[in-house]
């Protein structure tokens, strides 16, 4: 390996504490997914993603494919492969080839044992300090579908989601100028509340509405598309209030419009028709398929 390579991995791990723990719970190895579907290679790179010296409480990270290769003693091809995998066939990491960083789907879900003012504090730096916000976008979303969520990772998903419609709500008021056939508005809000119980006006929307239709084209149909997938989706779960146009219609709209069909939720908030057993259903994050 070249001197600066050294450097560079020898000041990335020096001021890493020795009392920093990472939990792996044992149904890990109890889930059938990592049984049937996991290779002993595809186990140990799973177990190194939770594990390594760089991880971070909220499951985002920077990392190289070169560092992975170093410390799993791998070539570097063979990482990357594993990468794609892991990416594209078993839809539980998100790697960024811009940035370098890596995040692992629902891991933070698992990795907090206490909670408190401490832990969100520290959750909320790491974000910040979080390069590619797609990312952090792809934690979020799959944490909104998960159930029984610690308190602070509630929390810390109100936040990230209450400051995205802010960030949102700066940008839509560079096209309140936009005209934009009220009927239509008026078509939209009234199935959004319909759908949610709610007393939205036309004005209330009607920025967000336009801004959309100017930069993609999207239709009536695509709004309802949107309303129907999310209340689905957030009714009944603590993502309800957010069951509005700024957040439905705000900058993540085209991913909202594309995300697969959500599952329906039973009485007790669960998720249906996905889990088979009990592990199954309690380590979605590590067994995660695309379809989650």
């Amino acid at each position: 390996m070249p001197a600066q390579f050294w450097k560079v991995w020898e000041a990335r791990t020096t001021n890493i504490t020795a009392n920093i723990k990472r939990v792996v719970d044992i149904g890990f190895w109890l889930d059938d997914k990592i049984l049937e579907d996991y290779t002993p290679e595809d186990k140990y790179f799973y177990l190194y993603l939770m594990t390594n010296p760089h991880t971070t409480q909220l499951g985002i990270y920077p990392i190289s494919p070169k560092i992975m290769a170093f410390e799993l003693g791998y070539s570097p091809e063979a990482v990357k492969s594993l990468i794609d995998r892991f990416e594209n066939c078993y839809g539980v990491i998100k790697f960024s080839q811009a940035t370098k960083e890596i995040a692992l789907k629902n891991y933070l879900k698992y990795s907090i044992v206490k909670g408190g003012k401490p832990v969100f504090d520290c959750l909320k730096k790491e974000a910040k300090n979080v390069r590619d916000r797609s990312l952090l976008d792809f934690v979020v979303s799959s944490l909104n579908e998960c159930g029984n969520l610690n308190k602070t990772v509630k929390d810390f998903v109100a936040y990230i989601t209450r400051n995205d419609n802010e960030n949102d709500n700066e940008n839509e008021n560079e096209n309140d100028n936009e005209q934009i056939d009220p009927r239509i508005v008026e078509q939209i809000v009234d199935h959004l509340n319909k759908r949610t119980g709610a007393s939205f006006t036309p004005k209330n929307a009607e920025k967000y509405i336009a801004a959309r239709m100017s930069e993609a084209g999207y239709n009536i149909e695509d709004f309802f598309a949107v309303i129907d997938k999310k209340c689905t989706e957030w009714q009944g779960t603590d993502m309800e209030q957010y069951l509005r146009p700024e957040t439905l219609f705000g900058s993540k709209f085209e991913r909202y419009l594309n995300a697969p069909a959500p599952r329906l939720r039973g009485s007790d908030g669960r998720l249906l028709g996905k889990e088979s057993n009990g592990w199954e259903a309690a380590f979605d994050w590590m067994s995660g398929s695309k379809d989650d």
